[in-house]
């Protein structure tokens, strides 16, 4: 069985180069959104898929992600002309315009760390 690779806290390991086939952009969201808390996300790709739309509506669900914007390549339309309802459900603002990368920015959160002889706020 193929175990899938880890993905670590931002906050402790800023850069982390993952090549593999064993998970989806959904699962590597998800795993981001557990470190950061709830967060809005933006969207920016050449074309996006149901599994990726069915991960994006999950989370918001869970309450995960405040505000979605999708930014998609024109080309892109006739595809999720298709799939409009999963799309509407999954972003809170779509544009068409000419793109053809991959990026998502996660504006979240981040839980204060507090390490071994800190005081935690409050505490006497």
């Amino acid at each position: 069985m193929n175990q899938k690779p880890e993905i670590c806290d931002p906050s402790e390991k800023k850069v982390q180069v993952i090549l593999t086939d064993a998970f989806q952009l959904g699962y590597v969201l998800e795993k981001l959104l557990g470190f950061t808390g709830a967060a809005d996300i933006t969207v920016s790709t050449f074309s996006t898929g149901e599994e990726f739309l069915r991960k994006l509506i999950a989370l918001r669900r869970k309450g995960l992600i405040r505000t979605a914007r999708l930014f998609t390549d024109f080309k892109a339309a006739e595809k999720t002309a298709k799939i409009n309802a999963m799309l509407r459900a999954a972003y809170d603002e779509v544009r068409f315009c000419k793109n053809h990368s991959k990026v998502i920015i996660i504006e979240g959160i981040t839980p204060p760390r507090f390490g071994l002889g800190e005081p935690k706020p409050n505490a006497r």
